[in-house]
């Protein structure tokens, strides 16, 4: 994917498909084929799993890509939990296509971002997200326990994560948590290979892929 992205960010001819002031500014990199786009394009409800490559639009510095994040993310397109900019670009979508978002970096909020996306330098003005739909879903991914245990999404597992995680499922199901603490720790020993006291996700002996 990232090497798609590469290339088509080559292509001379871009076409426009929005624009609000001087920005948000999108256009379209590469079209899907037509056969996608005639069985299914986004739309309100459906989930979306993405990727994509984040620059600094002064120099072209990439900040972020999600292929670093090993989980493709997803989100589901109306809801309101991903920046709203992004929600209004990627409608009417089919798979396959690739669209560039320029945007200012000041209108991006931490918490509206993928898990473990970083957040740009806000004093280095525009940003751009050139973002691929790799599929359109009727309903979430599989469960990833990766995510659901690193809170903080940082790409990192900290015992207190993990405690907190454990509680959460024992009172789910509604066993004693007293164990938590234990099962962490036995947790790390088996799973903490470098000793400082971090589960990083190559580390990770769980379920750490959503099933897009």
């Amino acid at each position: 994917m990232a090497r798609n992205i590469v290339y088509f960010l080559a292509v001379s001819l871009l076409t426009t498909v929005g624009v609000s002031g001087k920005e948000p500014f999108v256009t379209i990199i590469k079209e899907g084929s037509r056969w996608q786009c005639e069985t299914r394009r986004t739309d309100e409800g459906d989930f979306l799993g993405i990727g994509y490559v984040a620059r600094y639009t002064d120099d072209g510095e990439v900040f972020d890509e999600s292929i670093i994040h090993d989980d493709p993310p997803y989100f589901k397109l109306g809801e309101g939990k991903t920046l709203p900019i992004w929600e209004d670009a990627l409608w009417d979508m089919c798979t396959g296509e690739i669209r560039e978002i320029t945007m200012s970096a000041d209108d991006i909020e931490a918490e509206r971002l993928p898990p473990g996306a970083k957040v740009p330098d806000r004093t280095r003005g525009e940003v751009s997200y050139t973002v691929e739909l790799l599929k359109i879903m009727d309903s979430p991914p599989m469960f990833n326990a990766f995510m659901e245990i690193d809170d903080d999404n940082n790409g990192r597992i900290t015992r207190d994560e993990l405690k907190v995680f454990y509680r959460r499922m024992f009172r789910e199901s509604g066993s004693l948590n007293a164990e938590a603490g234990l099962l962490a720790d036995e947790f790390f020993e088996m799973t903490d290979k470098d000793g400082n006291d971090v589960v990083t996700f190559k580390e990770f002996i769980g379920r750490k892929y959503d099933e897009l």
